[in-house]
């Protein structure tokens, strides 16, 4: 079974309207999705954070995750606004991707934030900053059911071409 079957299967079963926000845990193979949701229905989800994580990622090296993070930029367009890489650190091993264009409201900007990073994981979620103000919050994503289930699906692949690369 596939991730995105996984989550797919945990969200099946739960009440909605949400009552109260939730974290749906799924398990395929070697990988595991961590889904925070704020509110869920029928057809869309507030999702706080989407966590996809992998041995896989445990020993891979910065250019490897540099070029996960290419591969990501051109996956995930379907998201608001299009990623790209905006720092690989070789310290942390870590690559940070963001919105190239912040969706902007007036003076308020949204964008979104995905880590990817050696020891296993990669991280999806979106910020609001006003900067006249010096504010910088977590909020959540708005996403469709479908959107949220083909992000797991594209998390969890991307995974797998670092496996292949490296395998």
């Amino acid at each position: 079974m596939r991730l995105q079957q996984a989550v797919e299967n945990q969200l099946a079963p739960l009440t909605l309207p949400l009552a109260a926000p939730v974290k749906v845990r799924a398990t395929a193979g070697r990988e595991q999705a961590v889904v925070e949701l704020v509110e869920l229905d029928r057809l869309g989800a507030s999702v706080q954070r989407v966590t996809v994580a992998s041995p896989v990622l445990a020993t891979v090296e910065l250019e490897s995750l540099r070029r996960l993070g290419d591969h990501l930029a051109q996956q995930l367009c379907y998201l608001l606004e299009p990623l790209r890489v905006i720092e690989c650190d070789p310290e942390g091993h870590t690559v940070q991707m963001r919105s190239v264009q912040p969706h902007r409201q007036g003076q308020d900007r949204y964008f979104y934030e995905l880590w990817l990073r050696r020891g296993g994981e990669l991280e999806l979620l979106r910020w609001h900053t006003e900067p006249a103000a010096g504010i910088k919050e977590q909020v959540p994503m708005q996403l469709t059911r479908e959107i949220l289930l083909r992000l797991v699906g594209d998390l969890e692949q991307a995974i797998r071409l670092v496996e292949q690369e490296s395998g």
